[in-house]
């Protein structure tokens, strides 16, 4: 599937921003970034809680998948990402170290999104976006959280959890909000 999207003719691509998509970039960012600050403190809740967190983790990410499926234009994963977390930076416990996160997870998304040079918006499509920034974040979990020195049994069920996750809340969630906000016709 990636050699197809690869060799596809690479001059149709869009890459003209507008101060339109521009300004509508931002306002979605900072809307999503507001939303995504009791996300963040949900998500320090949950994290004393392995089992439950991965079911979770999609949910924080599909901000970010939901501006590309909006936008498709390059670049607009990176730039959302900032703006959403410079928007949490005063008001979460994560202070400047959630600028971190948009290398972290907005430039991986960036790339999975130009391989599909933003014209492939498909379900499938958005699920692997949403499955590749959640192994992403899950990786992470895994690491920092010592989840490796658990049961064998609980690792697995916490990657399946994470990959569920990754399609259902960041993937397919940003699909069918996104197709909503298209059919009202407010992002043309």
């Amino acid at each position: 599937m990636v050699v197809f999207i690869l060799n596809e003719n690479v001059t149709n691509f869009n890459r003209k921003w507008s101060t339109h998509d521009i300004m509508v970039t931002a306002i979605l960012s900072i809307v999503l970034g507001l939303l995504n600050i009791p996300l963040t403190y949900l998500g320090s809740y949950l994290i004393a809680f392995p089992i439950v967190f991965p079911i979770m983790m999609g949910i924080g990410f599909f901000p970010l998948i939901l501006v590309a499926y909006l936008i498709r234009k390059p670049g607009s994963v990176l730039l959302s990402s900032f703006i959403i977390m410079a928007v949490g930076v005063p008001f979460t416990p994560y202070g400047v170290v959630m600028l971190g996160q948009v290398l972290m997870y907005g430039l991986p998304l960036e790339i999975v999104f130009l391989l599909g040079r933003y014209r492939h918006f498909e379900s499938w499509f958005m699920a692997i976006a949403g499955i590749v920034v959640n192994v992403i974040g899950g990786i992470l979990f895994f690491i920092s959280y010592g989840i490796l020195n658990m049961d064998i049994l609980i690792q697995l069920i916490i990657v399946v959890e994470t990959i569920i996750s990754g399609v259902l809340f960041a993937g397919l969630l940003s699909k069918w909000l996104g197709d909503a906000v298209l059919k009202t016709g407010v992002i043309r």
